[in-house]
């Protein structure tokens, strides 16, 4: 069974995030995050943690939240375990929370709670209904074998960040184009790109070659990441004259 996806075509989702210890972790200051990005126009959120979706959907009820949670910090082992929305329990709670979609980990690789992800979807489908899932894949491998398993959306979150999809972040800076286009001609779901985004042309090109919608997140709300990215500009250009 699938729902209704509830992304318009094109949307520009940002992704309001940050790790224990960085400035931006505290939660006024996530807060006031979300509410820049919504005044600039974002037509939604992707929140990790049951409180960052509750405040966002107090805040903005017809906003649509991309909901999920993820351990801070993560595990030694993160390359090869699943860790977003990484059970059952999980997804109800960031439905129940608010979250508009669940996105959950789409890999192959083991559950914690040992149930498939198709044995997953359909106890949530019960429990519920109307909730949409969005699977975060590495590979096309992982991505048909979701949509198999009856995802409503795939997502290209975790390529470059598994031990199967490693090769695929060769640059910090370069979105896996390559899997986006067999996603494009082999998946029939909406299809959301998202990581290493960092220029307003990477979002062009993603729809171009067939994402219905992107997610941003470190080149909008890690202003941490986006100065070291501008430094290594400045660094190159020293070293010219050293």
């Amino acid at each position: 069974m699938t729902v209704l996806w509830p992304l318009k075509p094109y949307s520009v989702i940002v992704s309001v995030q940050a790790s224990g210890g960085e400035p931006f972790s505290k939660p006024t200051a996530k807060h006031a995050m979300m509410h820049s990005v919504v005044d600039g126009g974002a037509h939604g959120l992707r929140l990790a943690g049951v409180d960052d979706i509750g405040y966002a959907r107090a805040q903005w009820p017809a906003l649509p939240i991309i909901g999920i949670t993820k351990p801070d910090p993560l595990p030694e082992d993160w390359k090869s375990m699943v860790y977003i929305t990484p059970t059952l329990d999980d997804m109800v709670a960031v439905a129940q929370a608010g979250a508009t979609v669940v996105a959950i980990d789409g890999t192959q690789r083991p559950r914690p709670d040992q149930l498939t992800l198709t044995s997953t979807l359909e106890k949530f489908r019960v429990l519920c209904p109307n909730t949409p899932v969005m699977a975060d894949c590495d590979t096309l491998l992982s991505a048909v074998a979701a949509e198999a398993a009856g995802v409503d959306a795939i997502a290209t979150t975790l390529s470059g960040y598994t031990q199967e999809s490693l090769q695929a972040k060769a640059s910090p800076y370069t979105p896996d184009w390559a899997l986006l286009y067999q996603l494009s001609q082999h998946i029939r779901l909406p299809i959301v790109m998202e990581g290493r985004l960092w220029e307003p042309v990477h979002v062009t090109k993603a729809f171009r070659l067939g994402a219905s919608a992107v997610v941003i997140g470190s080149a909008i709300t890690r202003p941490h990441e986006v100065t070291c990215r501008f430094l290594t500009g400045a660094n190159g250009f020293a070293q010219d004259f050293v």
